[in-house]
């Protein structure tokens, strides 16, 4: 499964088969037909069978191949199925076709190679006679659900695929319900079975209850967004409960429009990006104009006289289906194809595969994203991972143009009789620079900056306005580092040295020579004491402002990667290549919990008065490989903790790569290598804020005092972002769920189902 398909001519089969050796030695697995059979049923169904498993499908194009009905008729079977196709001419340079191909594949989305499992595996369930051993347990099936928002259309074998595994699960669910009962029945007497029976009949009812709610609110976000957001302010009346938050979670994760507006006829953006006032080409040349939103939401389009003063010619939108951007960035789309490919100075550079297919396109300014517009929602993708970020749902209508808003903030799209405003987040983009990479922020003296470390320099800017207020340049390439709290002082590991950086007063860094250790990220215990990971090997204890060692601690044998010191206290918190976790005291270590992923624990973030520890890094944000562990006696006692998983529907590709506690720790965030963040409460663990505004690998993050996040990433990008405790419960995020539903139904996107709360699978609207 997850091959390429190559669809050739038999007179090209010379060049063809170096293509494929080519491809091979990159250790992609092919499927190509080399039998000169002719086109024939067996033929049929073995070639549809190849397609249907493929992961790409491969045109090599020639006059010959345009001539042949059997390459006509693999293109036609590629169609159907919606496989993401790539064209390469044959005669073409052969690495370079290979590396097109290498290129696209790496580019196409997880979730699609979902759908395309889902397929094969409910086909050859049916082919078997449907046997229940070709089932899947729940949470495959939960996986192979994802890959449903790409086509084709679920055929009837998949649908029953999908409820036999679910029927199959209850089935197994209830049996082992029966055997335990069973167990208890051989070792009670009959008056207690009897009552166990019925707190266990009467937990099992509540349990599918509350299932079966679950499912009716998500299946209401699937659905359509204003649904969604029902069920959602209908769900915060129960607490904690667990399928509340995943309906909130769901019905929160993407924006729905913040304005509206009607324009009869309406076509294209004529003056983008969209600055403070929008000017939109109606049909026959007209142009109106709409003013910022407003408190009210009533605003209305103003025509104006033809030709609009305020369109300047180079402002015009460009045709549909291509844009442009800075860097020497242009992306067209395929024909009748999710694809869109982007080119940088000409040069092929990415390939993007959207959900279905795209209609217009447009860069943000900083060319980091592109939005398109497929059917009545618009897709905003990643340029530089070619990963889809976010869906944009909640038009009322197959939608024509789109456009970013100047400061990117918002983006804008349009169908034929009305223009949608959706915001992108509330993170504050304080430095947006594509050519530099952050590894870290620090703490800085004044409580209104902070320090930001790149490749070469540290950065004090202001956390208001971004503005660079002090620079210090290092003579090394720099990898990470750590600061005091207050500000006055950095260990910055570098390709060379440890330096010794003072972030306050005149003295100069210096640097410090450490024979055989791979420099990790330092910690600080005090302004007298700070630890250093030598990654893969020990842990550094050093005495400040020296940074001379005064013990090495051996913490595993799989070799430390990650540490944080407790400030105040002689705790340290050291993780492993294995993921395990361990306490230092002194020159002892001990391991207070056990990974069942062999992540690797880079990041270690602690609450305030150590009562929560969270361990992030290489493989974990996976499925439940994420784990936070909750104090209640000494941390070196593994007695006192009690860890919960974190349930991270996150790609293979993508891992945790950053976290931190609030500045109260009742709440956390995790950033991942695809620059999403997710806040999440500290002891129930959910729902969950998503905010996929940042670009590139989340590589820090620093709270501040007043609960602001700080976040850097490998890409060159700052940003700030709110962090608030009380903000992320069901109750909260029910209440947010409301006022969008209001909202919506004031730009008239949605009408409230006002029906007696009884009658409501998911309680009563907010």
């Amino acid at each position: 499964m997850h091959h390429v398909f190559i669809s050739y001519r038999r007179s090209d089969r010379e060049w063809v088969r170096s293509l494929e050796g080519r491809l091979k030695q990159r250790r992609i697995r092919v499927w190509i037909d080399q039998n000169d059979i002719p086109v024939s049923v067996p033929w049929l169904a073995e070639v549809r069978d190849a397609i249907e498993e493929a992961a790409l499908f491969v045109r090599c194009d020639s006059p010959a191949f345009r001539a042949s009905a059997r390459c006509a008729t693999e293109v036609g079977f590629a169609e159907q199925l919606a496989k993401p196709q790539l064209v390469v001419t044959v005669g073409d340079d052969l690495d370079r076709c290979a590396a097109s191909i290498a290129e696209t594949l790496r580019e196409i989305s997880p979730a699609r190679g979902r759908r395309t499992e889902l397929r094969v595996l409910a086909r050859d369930w049916d082919r078997a006679g449907r046997p229940r051993s070709l089932l899947v347990g729940w949470r495959y099936r939960r996986r192979l659900s994802s890959g449903l928002e790409f086509p084709p259309d679920p055929a009837e074998n998949e649908q029953s695929f999908l409820r036999a595994s679910m029927t199959r699960t209850r089935v197994r669910a209830f049996f082992t319900t029966v055997v335990v009962t069973l167990i208890v029945v051989s070792f009670t007497t009959v008056s207690v079975l009897r009552t166990e029976q019925d707190t266990i009949n009467n937990d099992n009812g509540q349990l599918a209850s509350a299932y079966s709610q679950a499912q009716s609110g998500l299946n209401l976000v699937d659905q359509d967004p204003y649904s969604g957001l029902q069920a959602a302010a209908g769900d915060g009346e129960d607490g904690a409960s667990v399928g509340d938050a995943e309906v909130i979670t769901e019905a929160l994760a993407e924006p729905t429009p913040d304005d509206a507006f009607d324009i009869a006829g309406s076509r294209r953006f004529a003056v983008r990006p969209v600055g403070a006032e929008v000017l939109v080409t109606a049909a026959g040349g007209r142009e109106w104009e709409h003013a910022s939103v407003g408190a009210d939401y009533k605003q209305h389009a103003t025509e104006l006289p033809a030709p609009a003063a305020s369109t300047a010619a180079s402002a015009v939108a460009p045709a549909a289906g291509t844009a442009t951007a800075a860097d020497g960035l242009t992306a067209s789309r395929g024909p009748r194809s999710g694809l869109v490919r982007i080119f940088r100075h000409g040069q092929l550079w990415r390939v993007i595969d959207f959900d279905s297919v795209t209609g217009a396109l447009a860069f943000s300014s900083d060319g980091r994203f592109l939005a398109a517009t497929v059917g009545e929602q618009v897709e905003v993708a990643d340029v530089a991972t070619a990963q889809i970020r976010t869906h944009l749902r909640g038009a009322t209508g197959f939608l024509l143009d789109v456009a970013w808003s100047s400061d990117g903030t918002h983006v804008w799209a349009l169908d034929d009789g009305r223009v949608f405003s959706w915001p992108m987040g509330e993170a504050v983009t304080l430095v947006d620079n594509p050519a530099a990479s952050f590894n870290s922020v620090l703490p800085a003296a004044s409580a209104g900056d902070v320090w930001i470390v790149g490749r070469h320099t540290l950065a004090e800017i202001s956390v208001a306005t971004g503005q660079t207020i002090h620079r210090i340049t290092i003579p090394d390439t720099l990898t990470s580092a750590g600061g005091t709290l207050d500000g006055s002082l950095a260990l910055v590991s570098g390709q060379r040295y440890l330096w010794v950086v003072p972030l306050s007063g005149t003295a100069p860094p210096r640097h410090v020579t450490l024979s055989g250790c791979a420099l990790g990220r330092a910690t600080f215990a005090s302004d007298a004491v700070a630890y250093l990971p030598c990654i893969g090997g020990s842990l550094l204890r050093l005495a400040l402002p020296s940074a001379a060692v005064t013990s090495v601690i051996t913490v595993s044998s799989a070799g430390v990667f990650g540490a944080t010191a407790v400030p105040g206290t002689d705790t340290v918190y050291a993780g492993d290549e294995a993921g395990d976790l361990y306490v230092v005291r002194g020159a002892g270590a001990l391991a207070i919990q056990v990974s069942e992923c062999d992540a690797e624990v880079q990041r270690i973030g602690v609450a305030p008065a150590d009562q929560a520890v969270l361990p992030v890094g290489s493989g974990s944000g996976q499925g439940t490989c994420g784990v936070i562990g909750l104090r209640t006696g000494d941390p070196a006692d593994p007695g006192s903790w009690t860890w919960n998983h974190l349930l991270q529907p996150q790609e293979e590709s993508i891992y945790a790569s950053a976290v931190a506690f609030s500045a109260h720790g009742g709440s956390f965030a995790i950033g991942y290598s695809n620059g999403t963040i997710n806040l999440q409460p500290t002891v129930n663990v959910t729902p969950t804020l998503t905010d996929n505004t940042a670009d590139g690998m989340i590589r820090d993050m620093l709270t501040l005092p007043d609960n602001d996040l700080i976040v850097v990433t490998d890409a060159g990008m700052v940003q700030r972002l709110p962090m608030c405790d009380s903000c992320i419960s069901n109750a909260a995020l029910a209440n947010v769920a409301g006022h969008r539903l209001a909202l919506a139904e004031r730009l008239g996107l949605a009408t409230i189902k006002r029906v007696p709360a009884g009658d409501l699978p998911f309680g009563p609207p907010n």
